[in-house]
């Protein structure tokens, strides 16, 4: 017995030691979250939605992190069973629920007129549904709302936004117009800019041609706003000017990131405080009437065709931007990216330059392999040089992105990240 006793204790010991050595430290929970963070966002700085949640089944303490990270953004499209269901989800009776509907932040919502698939009851439910989806989620900072052919919000309705809807502080607007209307109209987003109770601090425009000049038949707008961004195609009868001066005649000290198509669309009055500016209709020959902006720090160039024959004189005419400067960007042919003009481009720009994006409209790298080759070959060149060792060059496709405006509120100090981490997402 005594033997046997014996033995039961070196097996206990003996399986102490074993659980001892097969366990792993507990990670720290904030390195836990960087990490599920640095996962959540692909390389256009979207929510990888299509991989993320498999990350959930990587072990216990990835579980809940990753489940709010998931409901951090969320859409509610035009059907029932997607309203329904995410309801469902957030139910305030259950622990689960309340947890996941403090993690909503940032809601995509779509307000339709009907459609053959959308009968006109639906729609009108659909506006009425609003105020009652926001109040799903009381920790909701920004609302994208899609606009598609509504020319109005009934007055209950934003009545309804007015009373006990989350604080709202960043709003997007992407208005579609009618298809059979020949001048189009839609005061939706004119009404939402009224809604007192929203603390408005960023605000997008998106989508198709908005006629903004119906503007002059509401209240001024009190909001001080902190971002800017216009995004749709600029109205051709020449509104956008003083639509920008009605929407921001309570933003002249506040406003510091804007988003314009021309250079004339910058106020004086913004002068001062911008410090993130992109203009999407231009090309570098404008650098010379840029206006005095002393606390620039981010400048980026969204459209517009570079002239082939003097593209390194227009690169040189970067040595007129402010003295600040810590990222610029621009677009490029793909064909002219190469050591030689990327050279003239770092030496002309401001000395306190982190970052410089070149950005590139051009045919799919499967159509064009050998100058995408050539294009990250000079980039890489560039970035192995001794000459430039403070500099990092990023070569992008597709949509030209303001590192800022990924940003929806800087806090403190500019923020710019130009580690390693950041590098593969931005």
């Amino acid at each position: 017995m005594k033997l046997q006793h014996t033995s039961t204790k070196t097996i206990t010991a003996s399986r102490s030691v074993d659980l001892a050595l097969n366990s792993n430290p507990r990670v720290n929970d904030d390195v836990t979250f960087v990490i599920i963070e640095h996962l959540y966002y692909d390389s256009r700085l979207l929510p990888d939605w299509r991989n993320f949640p498999q990350y959930a089944l990587v072990a216990r303490s990835w579980r809940i992190p990753v489940q709010r990270l998931l409901f951090h953004e969320v859409n509610i499209t035009t059907t029932d069973a997607n309203y329904e269901a995410l309801r469902e989800a957030v139910d305030p009776s259950t622990e689960h629920g309340r947890l996941l509907r403090k993690s909503v932040r940032i809601l995509n919502y779509t307000l339709s007129p009907g459609s053959p698939t959308i009968p006109v009851y639906k729609a009108t439910s659909w506006e009425t549904r609003l105020p009652v989806a926001l109040k799903l989620f009381p920790y909701l900072y920004e609302l994208r709302l899609n606009v598609d052919a509504v020319d109005d919000l009934s007055p209950g309705v934003i009545h309804a936004l007015d009373n006990g809807t989350p604080p709202i502080r960043a709003l997007q607007i992407g208005v579609r117009a009618r298809r059979n209307r020949t001048i189009d109209r839609s005061n939706v987003p004119l009404q939402l800019l009224q809604i007192s109770s929203w603390p408005l601090e960023a605000i997008v425009f998106r989508g198709e041609r908005w006629p903004v000049n119906n503007f002059n038949n509401f209240p001024p707008v009190k909001h001080q706003f902190y971002e800017v961004r216009w995004l749709c195609p600029e109205p051709v009868d020449g509104s956008l000017e003083p639509f920008l001066e009605y929407l921001t005649s309570n933003s002249s000290k506040s406003l510091q990131i804007l988003h314009v198509p021309q250079v004339r669309h910058i106020l004086p009055e913004w002068a001062p405080s911008l410090r993130s500016v992109l203009l999407t209709g231009v090309n570098l020959s404008i650098l010379p009437q840029l206006p005095q902006l002393p606390s620039l720090c981010e400048f980026v160039i969204g459209g517009g065709s570079t002239d082939l024959i003097n593209i390194e004189a227009q690169l040189s005419t970067l040595a007129t931007l402010p003295p600040k400067l810590e990222h610029v960007g621009f677009t490029l042919p793909l064909d002219e990216i190469n050591v030689s003009t990327l050279k003239v481009a770092i030496v002309s720009m401001p000395q306190t330059t982190r970052v410089l994006s070149i950005y590139t409209h051009s045919t799919p790298m499967t159509q064009n392999a050998v100058a995408h080759a050539n294009a990250r070959e000079a980039v890489g060149l560039i970035g192995s040089q001794e000459n430039f060792p403070n500099i990092s060059v990023r070569l992008y496709e597709g949509p030209v992105q303001s590192r800022v405006g990924q940003v929806r509120r800087c806090t403190g100090q500019f923020r710019m990240k130009a580690d390693d981490a950041a590098s593969d997402r931005i």
